[in-house]
Order: structure tokens, then C-alpha cells, then sequence
């Protein structure tokens, strides 16, 4: 119980965590424990972490958590993240009340910002143009032109291979995609049967 709560974090996602999740999803984990939590609250004692702590944690990740291109999107990290990050010390903090190391979830009850519906922005038929245009310039007419035609995601487009090409039917067999990591770029099959299609 007089753990730091870093070390349970980083004990949680080695035994419990990684297990059973995507490579992307152990991306965001790693990112969120090592990079954000650790950092900023992983000295506290986990039996004594407080719901405070932890909405205090949150408020400071909205004013001044971006690690990267800050000069693009602000100091702030998005509500997004913040809902990640909450979901992700939740489940940790749970086991710990499971394992008998806290008596409670303080993570429960912690106010998140709300989910909030993406509003969709389709191009115009003109900046459709204007874009097409510019990818043919530099050399990216083929990518922008499939993803436009056919709605297929740029993972998806990065992770044809022409055995997905049918000539004679002009069938496009959607099997696997690109996704980036921290490490780099992995291939990966789609994340539901629905993505698995045929254009």
C-alpha cells in the first residue's frame, strides 16, 4: 500500500495492462503512465492518493500537459486525452482496491470533460480541386485521388499490396493497415471485421 503510485502504474501495465490490447492501445498506455502520470503524480503514496490529487492532475493536463507541437494546438492536451488517461488510472486504481492496496478508487467521481460529437467539415467541389491539384505537384495525385474516390482510410491505402488489386473486376480487397507507434509504423489487420471490405 505505501507503494508510489508510479511504480503501481508501471507494475499495472507490465502485468495487467498490456495484456490483451491492441499495439496502439499499449502505445497510448505507455505514453499516458511514463511520459504524463509518472511525471507529475507518480511520487504520491497510492493509499493516499486522493480524489483531489487526481482532479488537480487533470486540471493541470488542461492548462499546461502538451509534451508536443504546442505551438499548433496550445499547452493544453485535449479533452480526449484527459478521458483516456482517467480511463486508463481508473482501471489501475481498481485493481488496487481489488488487491486490497486501497480502500477505495479515488478515481471515481473525478469530473472529465464531456464527450463531445465531431462535427463532420466536407470539402467544397473547388478545394477538392485545389487539393487534388497540389498533391499532383508534390507528387501524391494516385494516394489522394484513391482516398478520395473510394473513402478508404490513409492506413488502410498505406497498407495495400497489389495481391489486394483485382485487374480484371477493378476490386480493391481491404485487408490490412498502417498504423504509427511510438517506434515507428507497424501493419496490422483492420480493427473490426466491418473495415475488412471490398471497394
Amino acid at each position: 500500500p505505501n507503494m508510489m503510485l508510479g511504480e503501481w502504474m508501471d507494475m499495472w501495465y507490465q502485468y495487467y495492462g498490456k495484456i490483451g490490447v491492441s499495439v496502439t492501445t499499449q502505445d497510448s498506455y505507455k505514453n499516458y503512465i511514463y511520459k504524463h502520470i509518472i511525471v507529475d503524480i507518480g511520487h504520491l503514496q497510492l493509499d493516499q492518493i486522493t480524489q483531489k490529487n487526481i482532479q488537480d492532475y487533470y486540471e493541470r493536463l488542461k492548462v499546461g500537459g502538451r509534451l508536443v507541437r504546442q505551438d499548433i494546438f496550445g499547452e493544453g492536451v485535449s479533452d480526449r486525452m484527459v478521458r483516456g488517461i482517467h480511463a486508463m488510472i481508473r482501471k489501475a486504481l481498481e485493481k488496487a482496491n481489488n488487491e486490497g492496496l486501497i480502500p477505495t478508487n479515488p478515481a471515481i467521481g473525478c469530473k472529465i470533460p464531456p464527450k463531445k460529437a465531431r462535427e463532420i467539415e466536407i470539402l467544397t467541389h473547388e478545394e477538392i480541386q485545389r487539393f487534388i491539384i497540389q498533391a499532383a505537384y508534390d507528387g501524391y495525385y494516385e494516394l489522394f485521388l484513391l482516398e478520395f474516390a473510394t473513402g478508404m482510410r490513409r492506413g488502410e491505402i498505406c497498407g495495400l499490396q497489389w495481391i489486394d488489386l483485382d485487374f480484371d473486376s477493378g476490386e480493391l480487397k481491404i485487408r490490412r493497415q498502417v498504423v504509427s507507434v511510438d517506434d515507428g509504423v507497424i501493419v496490422k489487420k483492420p480493427k473490426t471485421k466491418g473495415s475488412v471490405r471490398t471497394v
